[in-house]
């Protein structure tokens, strides 16, 4: 960076003649005045965006067809020119002001999340599509708060629906690629998984205070208690603080983007944080670390069966229902944390046992290790409960 610096200052300064000196004062008069006229068009596309929506909104129930049709031509028009023109911004405006060292933040890291965002555009055209008008919108309204201009509320509240609807696309284009089990890898499904938890985070942060400022009913009110717990975690998290924030994002999503994330998505979901928290466990080399760990295992074990399983009605393998209730079942009526901790770990080998990919002897080692610090000793299958006169009994089926 401080190379590139210093390259760019040799080149001004180097400019020394008259012809350069004159094409440098030009510039820098050009360029603010390139800024104000965008600025304009802008501000001016806005307003016809904002009319044509309020338009719209008073014809939705209007029982002439043709004029229904026509209002909303006339806002897919106004939303396209508006979107076009903060695009244009961007490009005659920001690259100018980045150029010459006068962007501030905000527009520094706009044009870096440009590029990167059509770096996408020819490999997954739909995703680049939603990811861009987000962008845009989501740019115009960030100017307008840091220029210190009041903020018209109709406006905000335009704002803050059409970047719903848009993230809900969004969730739904990821959904039904992870659906697609033929043409998504591994790898591919994993960048998903993250996109999702991004999204979900970017949502309830930036929109969803929005949202819940204009809604005209109370619809969140079942959600506020979790959304408070969401905005409590502040300052540097750990993993554990993450994990929880993810679960608290995949809860919310059941109620903000039902018909985006189905139910199996959601259980995917869980699975992903599963698996990475697995090999967190078997990377942890301090006993104090393992246990923490370890406890993050449970809760993503619990919440999976509390938001997600119980409430689950079709299952495509009755068999595999029968494993996790039975699980459930003996989990709700162990008495203890150590009892629970113990159906937790069985489980857990179990898990490790059934799927073939799964060939971690270290993390096996560490459950099995854990039973038996736990009273339980496990042999040839079957795991046996130490009583207090020493004598064994059968604890729990075979694992």
């Amino acid at each position: 960076m401080e190379q590139a610096k210093s390259k760019t200052l040799k080149i001004i300064t180097t400019n020394t003649n008259f012809i350069g000196r004159v094409a440098s004062t030009i510039r820098n008069i050009l360029v603010p005045t390139k800024i104000g006229m965008n600025s304009f068009l802008i501000s001016m596309k806005r307003r016809a965006y904002i009319k044509s929506e309020k338009i719209l909104e008073k014809v939705k129930e209007a029982p002439s067809k043709s004029q229904r049709e026509e209002a909303e031509r006339r806002y897919n028009t106004a939303y396209e020119e508006y979107l076009e023109a903060v695009d244009k911004y961007i490009m005659d405006s920001i690259y100018a002001k980045v150029r010459t060292d006068r962007a501030n933040k905000i527009e520094k890291k706009a044009l870096a999340d440009y590029y990167k965002i059509n770096t996408n555009k020819s490999e997954q055209y739909e995703e680049y599509k939603c990811k861009k008008q987000l962008f845009l919108l989501a740019l115009d309204y960030k100017l307008l708060k840091v220029s210190g201009k009041k903020i018209d509320e109709k406006y905000e509240e335009i704002f803050a629906l059409k970047s719903t609807k848009i993230y809900r696309n969004l969730l739904k284009n990821y959904s039904v690629r992870l659906a697609d089990n033929r043409l998504v890898s591994i790898e591919k499904k994993n960048s998903i998984y993250m996109e999702i938890f991004r999204c979900l985070a970017e949502y309830v942060k930036e929109i969803l205070p929005l949202e819940m400022k204009h809604s005209k009913v109370n619809k969140y009110a079942k959600i506020q208690g979790e959304i408070d717990k969401y905005n409590s975690y502040l300052g540097k998290l750990d993993e554990k603080d993450n994990l929880e924030r993810t679960i608290i994002l995949l809860n919310l999503s059941r109620t903000l983007f039902t018909h985006s994330l189905p139910m199996p998505i959601i259980e995917e979901c869980f699975g992903k944080l599963l698996r990475d928290t697995r090999i967190l466990l078997m990377k942890a080399e301090v006993k104090a670390k393992k246990e923490k760990v370890f406890s993050m295992i449970k809760t993503i074990i619990v919440e999976l069966h509390q938001s997600v399983l119980e409430s689950k009605i079709y299952w495509e393998n009755k068999e595999e229902k029968k494993i996790q209730m039975d699980f459930w079942k003996k989990y709700q009526e162990a008495e203890t944390e150590k009892d629970k901790d113990i159906q937790i770990i069985i489980k857990e080998l179990k898990e490790l046992k059934k799927d073939k990919k799964i060939r971690e002897r270290a993390l096996r080692k560490y459950y099995y290790n854990s039973l038996r610090e736990l009273g339980i000793n496990p042999i040839f299958g079957y795991t046996k409960k130490m009583k207090k006169i020493m004598r064994y009994t059968r604890y729990v089926e075979a694992v």
